[in-house]
């Protein structure tokens, strides 16, 4: 099998993409360490092979900023041993 990867961005059309993924930043305004459980936090309609910004929300300080994610999709060819 012969897998050929395009790299042109695509839309995943899903309203809510779940993710076994935490997304952790620190605050720009008042450095508190805040997470994204993307699992529980989930992505609408994103695009892969390209650059989005994720939004934050400060729960110390109440500010709002994002920050850039890439979401990079791969797929292989695994043998099945039995």
């Amino acid at each position: 099998m012969k897998i050929i990867k395009r790299s042109e961005p695509f839309d995943i059309d899903v309203k809510r993409f779940y993710l076994p993924f935490v997304l952790e930043a620190a605050c720009p305004n008042c450095g508190a360490q805040q997470a994204d459980d993307l699992s529980i936090d989930y992505l609408s309609y994103p695009t892969a092979m390209w650059r989005q910004p994720h939004r934050f929300w400060c729960r110390a300080c109440d500010k709002e900023w994002d920050e850039n994610i890439y979401i990079d999709i791969d797929i292989r060819n695994e043998k099945i041993t039995t």
